[in-house]
């Protein structure tokens, strides 16, 4: 080892590159992927340790093919990164469904630039598949989408000529830098204002694809990740303002002659999200919108009151079936989605 020329690097000089096995193959390319807060990329080295009788230390261990981790953060701007690990070019379509992830394999290249602007190294992960990827939304901060992918392989660059992307990509200049959370309007049962959820804290979109590793004898690596069906669950939390949401999903019961919403038996509705562009008027221009159909509650904690704090309740739900078939239960457009 020596001692190395670079004291550190600041986020500034580190950058992402994906790529597609379908999107990038041919003559199309690997996209920059823009507006990323954080990526990590872990490799587990799974030992077994081994002993035997009569002896105290142990005898040896062996080793398992190497599993691959990355994990991405953006903040959600438009739908560059999320339709491109989805397989659909992100310049001439329209959306992603959830159950376009299962297919598509990705890999994920982060590289490194020195004080000259030149690349000195890049670490690769391939053959990755989407494990997972949530939408945040909060009342006060900027909506973020984040990614877990699955990879079989990895490789780290560091000799010059060697690189997959010797070059810094091209900066996107013209799309907004974050959409705060003020920009976000969440709807039940159909997309219109009349059916908006008031007072909402945070707001969750979960999608996970349960991950399955493929091995075989004599190989001392991964054959391959596959993903299985999409599961989509929702999260939020909302200040207590009148009967929302306990309306949507209790029906009026009437025990008595007296009127009551019996917290059982939850009913299914349909959840829209609509994200509109900061630069233009307030809920004028839809830049991204998401359309979750037949959501039930799985868990709901009606009320939680603290001491000189605001008084909220907690939901969590599932989508129990598609309404448009090969969807998955989650429906992703550039335009108002209004049927699921």
């Amino acid at each position: 080892m020596t001692n190395p020329t670079i004291s550190g690097l600041l986020s500034h000089r580190a950058g992402v590159w994906a790529r597609n096995s379908v999107l990038s193959s041919g003559s199309a390319t690997d996209i920059w992927a823009d507006r990323v807060q954080s990526v990590e990329i872990v490799d587990t080295h799974n030992n077994t340790d081994y002993y035997e009788l009569g002896r105290v230390a142990k005898v040896g261990t062996t080793l398992d093919p190497t599993e691959y981790r990355i994990t991405l953060q953006e903040n959600l701007h438009n739908s560059e990164i999320d339709m491109f690990l989805a397989g659909v070019d992100p310049t001439t379509g329209s959306g992603w469904y959830a159950a376009n992830m299962v297919t598509q394999s990705n890999s994920a290249y982060v590289v490194f630039r020195n004080d000259n602007d030149s690349v000195f190294e890049e670490i690769a992960v391939a053959s990755a598949r989407v494990n997972e990827v949530t939408y945040t939304f909060v009342a006060n901060g900027a909506c973020t989408v984040d990614y877990t992918l699955m990879g079989t392989s990895g490789s780290y660059y560091h000799t010059a000529g060697s690189y997959v992307h010797p070059l810094w990509g091209a900066q996107d200049n013209t799309t907004t830098g974050a959409v705060h959370g003020k920009d976000a309007r969440v709807r039940f049962t159909s997309n219109v204002d009349a059916n908006r959820v008031y007072r909402l804290q945070r707001f969750v979109v979960r999608v996970q694809y349960p991950e399955q590793t493929i091995r075989e004898l004599g190989n001392r690596e991964l054959v391959g990740k596959l993903v299985d069906s999409p599961n989509v669950t929702v999260e939020f939390d909302v200040q207590q303002g009148d009967l929302q949401p306990h309306d949507v999903f209790f029906p009026v019961s009437n025990d008595g002659g007296v009127p009551k919403r019996v917290l059982g038996q939850p009913q299914t509705v349909d959840v829209f999200i609509d994200v509109y562009d900061p630069d233009q008027g307030e809920g004028s221009s839809v830049i991204k919108s998401f359309g979750i159909p037949n959501c039930r509650p799985t868990s709901n904690t009606p009320v939680t009151a603290r001491v000189r704090q605001l008084t909220t309740s907690r939901w969590a739900l599932t989508n129990v079936s598609e309404d448009t078939l090969g969807t998955g239960g989650l429906i992703v457009s550039k335009t108002q989605v209004t049927t699921t």
